[in-house]
């Protein structure tokens, strides 16, 4: 226990509040600045992959979703990036 004495709750405050900028810059990067993000579909889906998780872990029919969104949206949706 001694060698992760240095692991103390204000350094691991930081290390969380550090990994939840980093997903909310990612997902601003990937709704705004992506090459895809021109694209239509989902905005949940174009910007995490708890789009695609939550239908493969329900139902685990996330490709028949996929027929459904190019169905929607058109031949060029943006359901993974």
């Amino acid at each position: 226990m001694a060698a992760l004495s240095f692991l103390t709750p204000p350094l691991l405050f930081k290390f969380a509040v550090a990994g939840i900028v980093f997903e909310l810059l990612r997902m601003v990067y990937r709704l705004t600045f992506h090459p895809l993000a021109r694209f239509p579909g989902p905005k949940l889906a174009g910007a995490t992959n708890l789009y695609a998780a939550s239908y493969d872990l329900v139902s685990g029919a996330y490709l028949f979703k996929l027929a459904e969104l190019h169905a929607q949206y058109g031949s060029l949706s943006r359901a993974l990036s």
